[in-house]
């Protein structure tokens, strides 16, 4: 019995050292500091391909000219493959040809190809 009051007595002193030191939830006040989002662009040229099966490449060459792109990696180990407009795409245009793309039956996903910084720190 005095040792599970040990560890109450314990347990508690524990729970008010954490409270003092400042070690807070995240977003619970309006005076904590609540972590800046990393940054996260979007090319807007280039989608990211996931291929319904495993296609060579002059397949692959073949899908990104029937869309009028480029081939710019084929990921031929993951059935994926990035495909390049030879010119940057208005928001309209790029989510119009991954409409498109995602319709075709050589196709099973497309994605925008994000660049996500790592490293928050500026130059």
């Amino acid at each position: 019995m005095k040792f599970c009051l040990l560890i109450l007595i314990f347990f508690c002193m524990v729970m008010l050292g954490c409270k003092s030191s400042g070690a807070v939830k995240k977003g619970t006040s309006d005076n904590v500091p609540v972590e800046k989002p990393r940054s996260q662009e979007h090319s807007m040229k280039t989608v990211i391909v996931s291929l319904a099966h495993e296609m060579s490449d002059q397949e692959v060459k073949d899908l990104a000219e029937d869309y009028n792109l480029l081939v710019t990696y084929n990921y031929s180990s993951f059935n994926m493959c990035a495909l390049s407009s030879s010119e940057e795409l208005s928001e309209t245009e790029l989510s119009d040809l991954i409409r498109l793309l995602s319709a075709d039956s050589r196709v099973i996903n497309v994605e925008r190809d994000y660049v996500i910084q790592l490293d928050d720190m500026e130059k």
